[in-house]
């Protein structure tokens, strides 16, 4: 599969829209996708970040008032002649919507990175990690019927090591804070590093380390490396290859929001946040508000007394902290990109009602022993007792039996038994499927169906053998959180 991703940086739009991107790139890359970018050559643009990871960057430019029609032609012209066609293009730009996507998008998929739901979008895909309250209907009308929606920060695209450094912090933290790290992303240009260090460095009280960090798109960057070098127990790192793991050896961290939000979440870092930007207000201020972080405002009304008492009190509150570290760790698992992946490549699949021509079929897949080894009653099941509970299930008001269809063929079974606003799910496939990639679209087919037909239906649940580690990770992976002995997914609020 090719993909041809649009995304640009500079000191004015940060580089975090790039660094996403990457991590895309690199996940798409390790499931043998083919990846290009296309960029515009802006001021303090980090594309040698992009060519440095063996990625191919072509690069444009636009004359200034250049509108979302001028760019659509430009990255269509790089394309024109070349071997690589994408079959995807993938856009992560705010200022280009509807208009470039029905130019930049024909013959192709388009899928579309969104933080604002302020614009309409011509995509089969589009991805919004927000943290917000009843996310889908943000893009009612915003995008076309068909289009399927990632939303959450369980999308949030990131690095691969950010998962696997997380297996190696003890969660929740301890709530000690013996380090602070200061990062406000790669251009930081509002030069919040400076402003956190005049309140922080001559801070008679300070017990802690400070670790400041800037990106290579940083401005001021020299200036606070003489002021970091001149202070006592701080340390300055520039762009450093082993940021992760500073956060992951941190105990409390002072930032913006955007895409380090998240690596903070994965990796349970109790953090304080003040937002630079417009796109970053609605996540930071839901998280302060449900407990996940503590959130000071934009920039611009974040005064020095508010920052040194919100430092003071973080400090000096341990169990603050653990509550910080507990609740936010639970919103990302570093597996987003992978997600996005899946999407991307997933094969297309149809719901229908079961009808009983289905009934021969599913009783072959119930009684594989595939099937029988995952499910809590194990044993075989004879024809005609599967047959009168398949003519029983048709006929019950309180059991949604679904067959799922993958170009006309079935190949897999899901099954809710309604309790009033909860229900329980059962998913099995036809085996000759099992490793197509089918189940994860299959369950999150379901689940689509069940905020559209079934609106009595407030809780999904699923009971999981706990030696089935396949059906832990599918429904972990669909957005269930484990309480008890089942698997629980909210879906309406």
């Amino acid at each position: 599969m090719n993909v041809a991703i649009r995304v640009d940086s500079s000191r004015a739009i940060g580089t975090g829209h790039v660094m996403r991107c990457l991590a895309l790139a690199r996940c798409l890359r390790d499931h043998h996708c083919n990846v290009m970018f296309v960029c515009q050559e802006l001021e303090g643009n980090i594309i040698p970040a992009i060519t440095k990871e063996g990625f191919i960057c072509h690069t444009f430019q636009l004359a200034a008032g250049s509108g979302e029609e001028d760019d659509a032609r430009s990255f269509s012209a790089t394309l024109a002649g070349r071997s690589f066609q994408p079959d995807w293009v993938i856009v992560d730009q705010y200022e280009l919507g509807e208009g470039w996507e029905k130019l930049a998008g024909k013959g192709r998929k388009v899928a579309a990175i969104d933080d604002l739901a302020n614009r309409r979008h011509d995509c089969a895909i589009l991805i919004d990690t927000s943290y917000v309250q009843s996310a889908e209907k943000r893009y009612d009308g915003l995008v076309p019927d068909d289009c399927k929606l990632l939303l959450g920060p369980r999308y949030t695209m990131l690095r691969h090591e950010f998962a696997k450094l997380r297996s190696e912090v003890d969660l929740p933290r301890s709530g000690k804070v013996e380090s602070v790290l200061v990062f406000f992303g790669g251009a930081d240009a509002t030069n919040q590093t400076s402003k956190v260090l005049d309140v922080l460095l001559p801070d008679p009280h300070r017990t802690y380390r400070l670790r400041v960090v800037v990106g290579i798109s940083n401005p001021q960057a020299e200036q606070i490396k003489q002021r970091c070098s001149e202070a006592d127990n701080c340390e300055f790192h520039i762009a450093p290859s082993n940021f992760g793991e500073l956060m992951r050896d941190s105990d409390l961290m002072i930032g913006a929001g955007g895409t380090t939000t998240w690596e903070r979440c994965v990796l349970g870092i109790p953090s304080i946040v003040i937002t630079v930007a417009a796109n970053q207000e609605v996540s930071s201020q839901t998280m302060g508000d449900e407990g996940l972080a503590l959130y000071l405002g934009r920039d611009s009304e974040v005064s020095a007394e508010l920052l040194l008492c919100a430092v003071t009190t973080a400090v000096n509150n341990p169990w603050l902290l653990r509550h910080f570290s507990r609740s936010s760790a639970e919103v990302v698992d570093g597996l987003g990109s992978l997600r996005v992946v899946r999407a991307l490549m997933a094969p297309q699949i149809e719901l229908r009602r079961a009808v009983l021509d289905d009934v021969a079929r599913t009783h072959q897949w119930r009684n594989s022993a595939l099937v029988r080894r995952i499910s809590v009653e194990s044993g075989e099941i004879p024809f005609e007792h599967h047959r009168s509970w398949f003519l029983a299930a048709l006929k019950d008001p309180n059991r949604i039996l679904l067959i799922g269809e993958r170009s006309g063929v079935p190949v897999g079974v899901l099954r809710f038994d309604v309790k009033g606003p909860t229900a329980s799910v059962s998913i099995y496939l036809d085996p000759q499927h099992t490793k197509s990639g089918i189940g994860p679209v299959l369950l999150q087919a379901g689940i689509k169906w069940v905020r559209e037909y079934a609106s009595e239906i407030s809780w999904i649940y699923a009971t999981i053998l706990e030696e089935n580690i396949p059906s832990q990770r599918l429904f972990r992976d669909a957005g269930f959180l484990r309480m008890s002995s089942d698997y629980r997914l909210e879906v309406r609020r």
